[in-house]
C-alpha cells in the first residue's frame, strides 16, 4: 500500500498527463480552437505543462536529497546509546570522584531520552527533556494536524543531542585520568564524531528547507486557483464547451480528462 506521499506524487503525475492530453486534443481541434485569452492559447498550454513537467522533476530531486540526508543523519545519531553507554562504563573504571560520574550519566540519560529512576537525582532529567520525547511520539504524517509540531520537536531533539554530546566531551576533557585505549572513546575521536554530528544536522535541516520550498513551487504552479494548471485545464474545456456546444464531440473528447487539486 502506498503512503499518503506517493500518492500525492501519483496525483500530481496524473494532473500533469491529462493536461498534455488535453492540450493535443486542442491542436487537433485545428482552426476552431482560437481562444482569446492568451493562457488558453496552444503556445501558452505548452509552456504551462513544460512547467509543471519541471516542478515534478524538481520535488523528486529534493524529496529524494531530503531522504537522504535526514537517513544519514539518523544512522549517525543511531550510534550515540551505545556509544554513550561505553564512554560512562569506560569513564567509571578510570576512578572519577563520584559527582563526576553522576554528571556524566546524567548526561548519558539525556541523550538516550531516558528518565531519571526515582532514587537518582531528579536534577539529570528536564522538563524541557520529558516534552521532547512525549512530542517526537507523534507521526509525522498522522493527518491530524500534529506534523509541523512533531517536525519541529524533532528536529530540537536532534539539536539537544548534539548539544548533550558536547557537555559530555567537556566532562571528558575536565578529568585527565580519562585516558581509554580505544580510539572510538578518546576525546578526539569524539570531537570528530561532535562536529560531523553538526554537519549531518545541518545538511538535513538545508534538505528538508530545499524540498519544501520546492513543494510551495510546485503547489503555485499546479494549483493556484487562476493561473494554476489545474485551473487553466478547467478553462479550456469550458472555452471548448462554449465554441464547440455541449453535445458535440469534442467537447466529449476533453471532458473525460479529470483534474483535481491536490492539497
Amino acid at each position: 500500500m502506498m503512503d499518503s506521499r506517493s500518492n500525492s506524487e501519483v496525483g500530481h503525475a496524473k494532473n500533469v498527463a491529462n493536461f498534455e492530453q488535453l492540450r493535443l486534443r486542442c491542436i487537433g481541434f485545428g482552426m476552431p480552437y482560437n481562444p482569446s485569452r492568451p493562457e488558453l492559447q496552444i503556445d501558452s498550454l505548452q509552456n504551462k505543462l513544460m512547467e509543471a513537467r519541471m516542478c515534478l522533476d524538481v520535488v523528486i530531486e529534493k524529496n529524494t536529497a531530503e531522504s537522504n540526508a535526514t537517513n544519514h543523519r539518523r544512522i549517525l545519531f543511531e550510534k550515540l546509546p551505545f556509544l554513550t553507554t561505553r564512554i560512562v562504563n569506560a569513564f567509571a573504571i578510570c576512578g572519577v570522584h563520584a559527582e563526576k560520574l553522576a554528571d556524566a550519566k546524567g548526561i548519558q540519560r539525556k541523550i538516550q531520552g531516558r528518565r531519571a529512576g526515582k532514587k537518582e537525582d531528579a536534577e539529570t532529567t528536564t522538563p524541557e527533556v520529558t516534552l521532547l520525547e512525549a512530542e517526537t511520539e507523534t507521526p509525522e504524517a498522522n493527518g491530524n494536524g500534529k506534523k509541523s509540531k512533531s517536525r519541529s520537536s524533532s528536529q530540537q531533539s536532534f539539536d539537544l543531542k548534539i548539544e548533550h554530546v558536547a557537555r559530555m566531551i567537556s566532562l571528558l576533557q575536565s578529568e585527565p585520568k580519562y585516558m581509554p585505549n580505544e580510539q572510538e572513546l578518546q576525546v578526539a575521536s569524539l570531537q570528530m564524531l561532535l562536529q560531523e554530528m553538526r554537519s549531518a544536522n545541518t545538511a538535513a535541516m538545508q534538505a528538508s528547507m530545499e524540498a519544501e520550498a520546492a513543494r510551495r513551487h510546485r503547489k503555485l504552479v499546479m494549483y493556484h486557483k487562476e493561473t494554476g494548471l489545474v485551473a487553466i485545464a478547467k478553462q479550456v474545456k469550458m472555452y471548448v464547451k462554449s465554441v464547440f456546444g455541449a453535445t458535440s464531440q469534442e467537447y466529449k473528447e476533453v471532458r473525460r480528462f479529470s483534474f483535481r487539486v491536490i492539497r
